[in-house]
């Protein structure tokens, strides 16, 4: 022990329920304290270890003599720091007569030196900040003992205290070691409560606290024979891996499960809520990744149900792989070396290691072209994400050496769901898939609706979505009926008498193979008739209006656009019309041809 702490001073505080013990020492620093509260049983204990013999403990030097370096922070006979640190000499006598000559390296590994004068029964610190120290040499003849540190310290705390959880006391354990600077600023720590660890690094410019890591104790937690359910919500997590749960009431009807992988590392959790009205009880589970972000939700009411999940892309710009030091990633779907996208997106740099002290340089283009390159500060075992959108990437460089595999990806979210709904016998369900863009739009999708089939497949009318229209709405591009519901072809006879005289317009018959229709009819009169071709693939729509006091009749064509493409209609004098639109593929009209009579001998006429 260094001179200074020679002396401790105790000191004991009342207050209430609350007895605290104080030891300082001959600096009037607060070393030690113990609370204890006698009506809950709560115990804090907090305990400043300095770093002043870190270097050299406490000894007598001799004139002109090198210290033994023997501190807690020697290897090798080094004094070694994990960053630069200043250097601190502590003088037990009058050492203003002695100098101290310290050697060692800088952070780059240049050689550094400087020499200090001694302080009379006190401390001296270094204006350089040494990585290494291999010696600290006395010129004169120091007074009396010397040792060497540095102003840093650690403050070890032992918390226990007692909380209701899930209507339950239990008694909790929190103990922390952390480093702090001579300004108080963490350097580096860990802190444990029930098991959980977090390791923390040098706490961030805004004075947040910077976690590097967190893992759980596994003898804390139950392995799970089956995962199938894990895998499906967590995409990270291989078919064949190894999963641990911990589970948890943390209020009334309300329950949550956190899950870990082989090392304790976080995968992410569940919250599930119950709730009973009447008869009825609902249940809402909400899936959050590692970082807290929900990704997913299901739940139900016995008679309908719903899930719905979200999944970041990961790798559509580069594959996991291995990246040595400085490397360049390799990068998938490229053409010419170069990746591509419809509209520009943000890069998502996933690392499986702790590549936070690194960075990643991308290279490549804006959405009007212009060059972009952008540094990207790497991630402890997550994703990080450049603040620009590439619409073109040419390279993605390591500024460092990434820790474990690193993939890339293209910036979409892919959302998929089903929602169930039991009628009577039957199983009515809607299953959709969307990917959207970095920005939120929309890249491609497609929405089925029908009933449940037996291998949990939606059997009924799928849509298919392309980009994102500019005016926010969401582009068609096909609709199309499970094959197994289109029933019988239809004839050319069938053809030719839904448009009396013309015919159906060809926008509405398959080009190759049968022509199918699905009838629906509206009550009162008239109703929808959908053509599809033999792959369910909708090829267009009529649209039927009948007058049954007035005997108007009228049929109103679409093609699978919604564009017109064609109309008949007749009424109860005999007098008929029909018309034809023929359009290009993309809509535009290209020929048009109709007929016009009154009946009976009556005016007539046609036009193409």
């Amino acid at each position: 022990m260094a001179f200074d702490y020679a002396l401790e001073i105790n000191k004991t505080l009342e207050v209430g329920t609350v007895k605290t013990e104080l030891t300082f020492n001959g600096k009037g620093e607060q070393l030690k304290s113990v609370s204890e509260d006698s009506a809950t049983g709560n115990k804090l204990v907090s305990e400043k270890i300095t770093n002043e013999e870190a270097g050299a403990q406490a000894q007598a030097v001799a004139a002109d003599a090198a210290l033994t370096l023997n501190g807690s922070g020697v290897v090798g006979g080094v004094i070694t720091n994990e960053t630069e640190k200043n250097v601190t000499i502590n003088s037990a006598g009058d050492d203003t007569g002695v100098k101290f000559v310290i050697v060692g390296t800088d952070a780059a590994g240049n050689a550094l030196s400087e020499t200090v004068t001694g302080a009379n029964a006190g401390t001296v610190k270094s204006t350089a900040v040494f990585k290494t120290i291999t010696s600290v040499t006395a010129q004169g003849d120091p007074a009396a003992e010397v040792s060497v540190g540095d102003p840093t310290y650690k403050l070890k705390t032992t918390e226990t205290f007692k909380e209701t959880v899930g209507g339950t006391e239990v008694t909790s354990t929190r103990e922390s070691l952390m480093e702090y600077s001579e300004d108080d600023k963490v350097i580096k720590g860990e802190q444990t409560l029930n098991g959980e660890k977090t390791e923390y690094g040098a706490e961030n410019a805004d004075g947040s606290s910077n976690i590097k890591a967190v893992t759980m104790d596994k003898t804390s937690l139950t392995e799970l024979s089956d995962t199938a359910g894990v895998v499906k919500v967590f995409d990270d997590v291989a078919s064949d891996a190894k999963v641990y749960s911990k589970t948890a009431t943390i209020g009334e009807g309300i329950e949550s499960i956190s899950y870990f992988d082989d090392d304790g590392i976080p995968l992410g959790s569940e919250d599930t809520t119950t709730q009973k009205f009447g008869d009825t009880t609902y249940t809402n589970t909400n899936y959050l990744d590692a970082d807290g972000n929900i990704i997913g939700s299901s739940g139900g009411d016995g008679t309908n149900t719903y899930e719905s999940f979200k999944a970041v892309n990961k790798d559509g710009v580069a594959a996991a792989a291995d990246v040595a030091d400085g490397g360049i990633l390799t990068l998938t779907g490229a053409t010419g070396g170069v990746v591509t996208h419809a509209v520009a997106q943000m890069v998502t740099i996933h690392s499986a290691g702790n590549d936070s002290e690194i960075s990643f340089i991308v290279v490549g283009t804006d959405a009007e072209g212009a060059d972009l390159t952008e540094e990207v500060v790497g991630s402890n075992a997550g994703t990080a994400t450049s603040a620009g959108s590439f619409k073109t990437i040419k390279s993605i460089t390591a500024k460092g050496d990434p820790v474990g595999k690193v993939s890339v990806g293209d910036g979409t979210t892919k959302e998929t769901g089903l929602e169930t709904s039991k009628v009577g016998d039957d199983t009515e369900a809607r299953s959709f898939e969307y990917v959207y863009n970095s920005d939120g739009t929309l890249k491609s999708g497609s929405d089925t609706q029908g009933k449940l089939g037996s291998d949990n497949a939606v059997v009924g009318e799928k849509v298919t979505y392309g980009a994102q229209n500019l005016d926010g709405s969401w582009a068609i591009d096909k609709v199309e009926l499970d094959a197994s519901l289109l029933g019988d072809a239809l004839n050319a006879d069938n053809l030719a008498k839904a448009l009396n005289l013309g015919g159906v317009p060809s926008a509405l018959v398959a080009a190759s193979g049968a022509t199918y229709s699905e009838v629906e009819t509206y009550e009162g009169g008239g109703g929808q008739t959908t053509y599809l071709d033999a792959n369910g693939v909708t090829l267009g729509t009529a649209y039927s209006y009948v007058d049954t006091e007035g005997g108007y009749k009228n049929i109103t064509f679409e093609d699978a656009n919604g564009n017109y493409v064609g109309s008949t209609s007749s009424d109860a004098d005999g007098r008929v019309s029909w018309d034809k639109t023929t359009r290009d593929a993309d809509g535009n009209v290209t020929a048009e041809e109709g007929l016009y009579s009154e009946g009976d001998g009556g005016e007539a006429y046609s036009y193409s």
